[in-house]
């Protein structure tokens, strides 16, 4: 089944059984179709969810297991009825299709399964059928030098990274000293050797860490090529990583990628990197929203079904792709609009009313005379320019704004009278729609909207004013991949792009908890009890897995490992669990962390910025409107911007 009409259908059975704001509807069908994926994925039974909540569990219990029973009852019908199923069945069922394929005839000429832990059942199937009929499983970064005893705990510490590997093997009835050592790759085999040890110890069970205060058994050469930056905040450190990676570039042939979990880290750097001309793109891409024409179809979307607020109709009008025909004439008419009504207090309450006052102060200016008329008209565009050009956007609105006068609208209707504004909007000198849908993201954007237009009818009516939301929840699961070559020597990774590339020089990004690891969300369906009863995974293994993929990358011949002491708002961050396990390795080996430090990339970075002479800011704004003009009812938001951000507050509510 299509994911996008997934997402509505689900969203419609919960709002059936809750009645819940559509675009929460929508969040609570992304987390039960990512529970149904992964229920199919390990193949547990959902007649099991029946007795996980007595009746002597909290009320909410009970009613999520309602919600739950959707899956059971109602879900499997509607599937029928498609003639679809659910990705995780239809993976399971190829998967198991291919492996009963080889039993029968095995494959002719050589069968290798390389980078697979096996974790999912039906891989592990698979994997097993390979063994069987004379393949090769080459298994990506198995310890064989663990003892017997510390491979009892891995297979007990689902967060160790050699966890998954540790169940494969049981599963596969081979031991792991059983395993062959893939051929020499010309590698100085002493100093991986070395490094090995290092994180063997730094990784080493939960169960056995005491054993650090024996003497970690690591020498100097486990350390050599290891640098550590602790920034103090996200920008230094994004400026820290460019740094390393531009000078990578000074060495001939040599390569270097930065790895990270964290997207805004990656945006950042890759931000950076424009000061030298360096193009590297996200491998992990960015969600279709924040693309250029993701966020216009937003801001349009919120113009339409917010009316005349000055900040909205100021973003969507000052966008880049907001031109309708005309480039410099649209902006030179944005700037004296908003010189003539959008500075102060809101003005209007909808476009149709923006466009009254306007006229009612052309009216003004031309039965005025001398400096009086160019004090009601204080702009270079005549008062007829401007009336015809918001004439012109007000025809194109017309239709959502005629739906916007009911309180309920298909779906469908909605959305065809938005695309229509929003391509009036971004047309070109020819009047083609051409710039909102050109490159890889406007492509995205527009095999979106139709997906979105072919599966609309799932959902019916909703309100009106909740379309932008609906849009913007459904529109931020949407990614933007890069289709752009990069340069040939750098490349920004995520955790998965980083298992199947090598580099010289490995930067570790945002190694705080919360980005890497990830904290471990089950959502909010199941407990760990419930969970454990239905035959699922403990949710550590998620962080086993992670593990795994930081031991691959920290184990290149150059690491530097990056995190910043602040996040983006400010708030104090807490460093990595494996930082703070390699932190107190290199304390009971008497080794000082401070000497990993590479100060060298900080402080370059800090210099690249720094002022010379005095900084004379400019005074934050403060605005003091009259009690009369200030709002009576907040929203819980409000209040958080209110007390950070107070000219945010005004400029959106005020």
């Amino acid at each position: 089944i299509d994911p996008l009409r997934r997402r509505l259908l689900l969203a419609r059975l919960l709002r059936a059984a809750e009645k819940v704001p559509f675009e929460q509807a929508i969040r609570l069908a992304d987390a039960l179709a990512r529970f149904l994926d992964e229920v199919q994925t390990e193949e547990a039974d959902l007649s099991g969810l029946a007795g996980l909540a007595p009746e002597e569990f909290a009320e909410h219990w009970q009613k999520l297991l309602r919600f739950l029973d959707i899956l059971r009852e109602s879900w499997p019908a509607i599937l029928a009825e498609r003639g679809v199923m659910d990705p995780a069945e239809r993976r399971r069922r190829l998967l198991d299709l291919q492996a009963a394929s080889w039993r029968r005839r095995p494959p002719a000429g050589p069968l290798l399964a390389a980078g697979i832990s096996g974790s999912i059942p039906a891989v592990a199937r698979l994997l097993a059928t390979v063994a069987e009929v004379g393949g090769w499983l080459v298994l990506p970064g198995l310890d064989r030098d663990l003892d017997p005893r510390n491979w009892q705990a891995v297979r007990a510490d689902a967060t160790h990274p050699q966890h998954g590997l540790a169940r494969l093997l049981k599963r596969l009835g081979i031991e792991p000293e059983a395993v062959r050592i893939w051929p020499e790759t010309g590698a100085d085999g002493r100093k991986d050797a070395a490094r090995a040890g290092l994180w063997r110890e730094v990784l080493r069970p939960s169960g056995t860490s005491e054993q650090w205060s024996r003497n970690p058994r690591f020498g100097a050469d486990a350390l050599r090529g290891i640098g550590l930056v602790e920034a103090p905040d996200l920008a230094r450190e994004a400026m820290a990583i460019a740094v390393r990676l531009r000078e990578r570039l000074e060495t001939p042939d040599r390569t270097a990628v930065l790895v990270t979990t964290d997207r805004n880290l990656a945006r950042r750097v890759a931000a950076e990197l424009q000061r030298w001309n360096v193009p590297v793109e996200d491998s992990a891409g960015i969600p279709l929203d924040q693309s250029p024409p993701g966020s216009f179809l937003l801001l349009s979307a919120h113009l339409l079904a917010e009316g005349a607020a000055p900040a909205t109709l100021l973003a969507a009008f000052k966008h880049p792709l907001a031109m309708a025909g005309d480039a410099g004439a649209f902006r030179r008419r944005v700037r004296a609009l908003e010189r003539l009504l959008l500075r102060g207090p809101r003005p209007c309450s909808d476009l149709r009313e923006l466009r009254e006052r306007v006229a009612r102060r052309a009216a003004r200016a031309l039965e005025a005379e001398g400096e009086a008329a160019e004090r009601a008209w204080p702009v270079p565009v005549p008062p007829r320019e401007l009336l015809d050009w918001l004439d012109a956007i007000l025809a194109h609105a017309a239709p959502f704004l005629r739906l916007a006068e009911r309180e309920t609208a298909p779906l469908a209707d909605l959305l065809e009278a938005h695309l229509a504004f929003a391509e009036f909007l971004a047309s070109d000198e020819e009047g083609s729609p051409e710039p909102l849908w050109a490159r890889e993201a406007g492509r995205r954007a527009s095999a979106f909207v139709a997906e979105l237009a072919a599966a609309a009818a799932e959902v019916g009516e909703l309100p009106v004013a909740a379309y932008p939301a609906v849009l913007a929840v459904l529109m931020g699961a949407e990614t933007v991949r890069p289709q752009r070559p990069g340069h040939p020597r750098i490349a920004i990774l995520g955790q998965f792009e980083s298992r199947l590339l090598q580099a010289d020089l490995v930067i570790l990004g945002s190694l705080n908890e919360g980005h890497w690891p990830r904290g471990v969300d089950g959502g909010p369906w199941l407990n760990r009890r419930m969970r454990d009863a239905l035959g699922l995974p403990p949710l550590e293994q998620r962080i086993g897995f992670a593990a795994h993929d930081f031991l691959l990358a920290a184990s290149a011949p150059e690491v530097l490992l990056t995190r910043a002491a602040k996040d983006e708002t400010g708030a104090p961050t807490v460093p990595s669990r494996w930082l703070q396990r390699l932190y107190a390795v290199l304390g009971a080996a008497g080794i000082d962390p401070a000497d990993l430090a590479d100060r060298r990339s900080l402080e370059l970075a800090t210099a690249l910025d720094r002022h010379d002479g005095p900084q004379r800011p400019w005074p934050r704004p403060a605005p003091r409107p009259p009690a009369a003009a200030r709002p009576t009812a907040f929203w819980a938001s409000d209040i958080e911007h209110l007390m950070r951000d107070p000219y945010r507050f005004y400029a959106r509510r005020i």
